[in-house]
């Protein structure tokens, strides 16, 4: 064999064996793919110090079902947000670790920026990871760079890190939450980059880490708790002369959701509600269970019918899983907007007006089609906005 053939020969190897290394399952190539960004290590660092003086520190996360640890053989231990808890309390001892769980299966950050005050800020969290990258494929970027801002409003001390989870098939909603947390110097962590490259070259299988096409097994957890904490290392080893704290930049686009309020039904006084009972959802419906609901209990129920202040509204609908779940909306005198949520937006929960005139507004929801035998439906609540 000529010299130059051998050192095309090896050449051709060792960028080979190079690509297999990048893309290989140790704990170090992965983190290292899953670091999306370092951002501004400043609210951390403070974090850290809070930590090793021994005082108390509260850890929260706001997201889907993989952040509740559905499809963990224990959510409250194995699932990834557990477990990264879990590593804040052996790293620092001394510290008395809160741990606040504000995430809700099936619903995205439209839902979140809409709970957040009641649900997390309440509680003073110290720190919060923000995982909606596989519930947020119906919506757009506002209501998600909304949240972002108001955790980062809540405390100039408040520590935010964005988390992408992956559907089996690689993807996500990354792209465009990537965009809004690069904006806002936020820390990155990606799963889906950790993972994907070895699912595609054929190294795993998505089912290796996942229990179906998106929730995360054991295994999946214990890899995404090691993401994130290797991210934590790393931020608290950052050079000290990084952090660049400072106030907030401008949205990269309208935040029609920042100052927005959540109303549960029990909160509600509807001006018209002939047919609507206010129940518990037991097992009405998968999502928000426990919780209360203005329920259309006869198949001739009137519209329910609310009068509230403010430049738009946002509906959380209460359906069964066998619902097709074609609703109508009025907003004021305005025409009737018929909305089939099961096909789009594909949750329950909708924008029924946004930059309408401020001041008292009527909102009015009813079935598109009532027909005898139609699966009672229900409202948890409504978002208002300023």
């Amino acid at each position: 064999m000529r010299r130059r053939d051998l050192l095309a020969l090896t050449g051709g190897l060792l960028a080979a064996s190079s690509v297999l290394a990048a893309d290989s399952g140790t704990l170090a190539d992965r983190a290292k793919r899953s670091a999306v960004s370092a951002g501004d290590p400043a609210r951390f660092r403070k974090l850290f110090e809070k930590a090793e003086r021994g005082e108390e520190i509260v850890l929260g996360v706001i997201g889907g079902s993989i952040s509740t640890g559905s499809l963990a053989s224990k959510p409250g231990e194995r699932g990834y947000f557990a477990l990264v808890c879990d590593w804040w309390q052996k790293q620092f001892p001394q510290a008395r670790i809160k741990r606040v769980n504000a995430a809700v299966a099936g619903t995205g950050s439209l839902f979140g920026v809409l709970r957040v005050e009641q649900d997390l800020l309440a509680q003073k969290p110290d720190a919060v990871i923000v995982e909606f990258a596989v519930n947020d494929a119906w919506t757009d970027q506002d209501p998600f760079e909304s949240l972002v801002r108001r955790l980062l409003a809540a405390s100039p001390d408040l520590a935010v890190m964005l988390l992408f989870m992956s559907y089996d098939n690689g993807h996500n909603e990354q792209t465009w939450q990537q965009a809004v947390g690069k904006h806002y110097g936020l820390p990155m962590v990606s799963f889906r980059d950790a993972i994907w490259p070895e699912v595609s070259r054929g190294l795993i299988k998505p089912s290796d880490v996942l229990v179906d096409i998106v929730h995360p097994n054991d295994q999946g957890h214990q890899i995404t708790a090691d993401l994130v904490t290797a991210s934590l290392e790393a931020l608290r080893h950052a050079p000290a002369g990084a952090a660049q704290v400072g106030g907030q930049p401008a949205p990269l686009a309208p935040t029609h959701f920042e100052k927005a309020r959540w109303i549960d039904a029990q909160a509600l006084q509807p001006t018209a509600r002939k047919g609507w009972e206010l129940v518990k959802n037991n097992n009405l419906n998968p999502i928000l269970l426990g919780h209360m609901a203005w329920r259309a209990a006869q198949p001739d129920a009137s519209a329910l019918t609310l009068d509230w202040e403010g430049t738009g509204l946002v509906a959380m609908m209460m359906l069964a899983n066998d619902d097709p779940a074609e609703v109508s909306l009025v907003i004021d005198e305005r025409p009737k907007v018929s909305v089939t949520l099961r096909t789009q937006p594909r949750r329950n929960i909708v924008s029924a007006g946004l930059e309408l005139p401020r001041g008292r507004h009527r909102f009015s929801l009813s079935r598109a089609n009532n027909a005898p035998g139609t699966p009672a439906f229900g409202l948890f609540g409504i978002g208002v906005l300023p």
